[in-house]
């Protein structure tokens, strides 16, 4: 299976950002450093590694011309 193959389900084609695609790593950086950050709790700084792990993803897809699908997006797709 390919990422086409997931068009119109939870992806659409997009023609890649190199700005948006800068911001979503530099916003990663910036998460990769709160998440090592010793003075906040341990459930803040997971949320920001997890956080940094879904930017890069969103970046990666981007780079191959995919986005993912809006919930609103999702509501508008006629289901056959």
């Amino acid at each position: 299976m390919t990422l086409s193959n997931f068009v119109g389900i939870s992806l659409k084609k997009i023609t890649p950002d190199l700005d948006d695609i800068k911001r979503l790593i530099t916003a990663a950086e910036q998460c990769i450093k709160d998440s090592k950050e010793q003075t906040v709790s341990t459930k803040i700084r997971f949320d920001a590694g997890y956080k940094a792990i879904f930017q890069i993803a969103k970046a990666a897809l981007q780079i191959k011309g995919y986005r993912t699908l809006t919930n609103k997006e999702k509501d508008n797709l006629l289901i056959i």
